[in-house]
């Protein structure tokens, strides 16, 4: 027997549709966890709290351009991760998952 949602649910006793939705929650947090870790590693090593600080600091000439420039692209791509997440995480909170 392999396992799934199906399985499980059948095992644990929870209708499957609110496993899906505790998964997907669980999911999305530690996934958001993982973003914050990431950006709090750039904000220790910058000492600025957003990329567009970083960006300063690299215009300015306040920090070398490499690998400032490579940690600016994944912050900025970091920020709109943890904002697509949180957004989606908010989604299934009105909806009722805790």
């Amino acid at each position: 027997m392999g396992v799934s949602f199906a399985v499980i649910a059948e095992q644990l006793r929870i209708p499957e549709p609110e496993l899906e939705r505790k998964a997907l929650k669980t999911f999305l947090e530690a996934e958001l966890r993982s973003v914050d870790e990431r950006i709090m590693a750039l904000i220790a090593r910058y000492g600025v709290r957003q990329a567009r600080g970083l960006e300063e600091l690299i215009s300015q000439r306040s920090v070398e351009e490499h690998p400032a420039w490579e940690d600016l692209i994944e912050w900025e791509g970091l920020e709109a991760r943890r904002e697509k997440l949180l957004e989606l995480l908010l989604a299934l909170i009105r909806e009722g998952v805790s």
